[in-house]
C-alpha cells in the first residue's frame, strides 16, 4: 500500500503541476492519429478506473453485508441502500478527482486504501505480538 501511496501523491503531483503550468493554454480537440490514439488511451483508462473502484467498492459492501448475516429483511433493505450509498460515492469522488489528477493517480489511490486495511490489520498484530513477547520476559525474570 506504501507503493501505491507513493505512485498516487507522484502521479497526482506531476498531473497537477502540468495543469498548472499550462494554465492559459486553449485545448482542442485531437487531430492528428498520435492524438487520437492518446486520447482513445486515457478515456480507456479512466472507464478501467471508474469499473475497478465499482467493483471493488461493490465487492466490499456485499462482504460487509455477508458478515451482517442477519435475517431480519429491514436490515438488508438498509444495507441494500448503504451498499449503493457507498458505491455511488466512491465513484463519484473517483470521477471528479479523474480529470484533477489522471486516471493514474485515482487507481493508484484507490488501490493504496484498499490496501491499507490489511497492512494495518498486519502492523496492530505484529505490534501486539511483540508487546506480549517482552512483558513475558520481564514478568519471568
Amino acid at each position: 500500500s506504501l507503493l501505491f501511496g507513493m505512485l498516487a501523491i507522484g502521479i497526482g503531483g506531476w498531473h497537477a503541476y502540468q495543469l498548472s503550468y499550462k494554465i492559459g493554454a486553449n485545448y482542442t480537440l485531437p487531430i492528428t492519429d498520435c492524438q487520437l490514439s492518446i486520447t482513445t488511451d486515457l478515456v480507456c483508462c479512466t472507464c478501467i478506473t471508474l469499473y475497478a473502484i465499482y467493483k471493488d467498492s461493490a465487492n466490499s459492501a456485499v462482504r460487509r453485508r455477508k458478515l451482517l448475516n442477519s435475517s431480519n429483511v429491514d436490515a438488508e433493505v438498509r444495507v441494500d441502500n448503504d451498499v449503493l450509498v457507498t458505491v455511488l460515492i466512491r465513484v463519484s469522488i473517483a470521477t471528479v478527482a479523474l480529470p484533477l489528477v489522471s486516471p493514474a493517480a485515482v487507481l493508484a489511490a484507490h488501490l493504496c486504501l484498499c490496501r491499507l486495511g490489511d497492512d494495518y490489520s498486519s502492523l496492530v498484530a505484529y505490534m501486539q505480538r511483540k508487546v506480549a513477547s517482552e512483558r513475558r520476559e520481564k514478568g519471568k525474570s
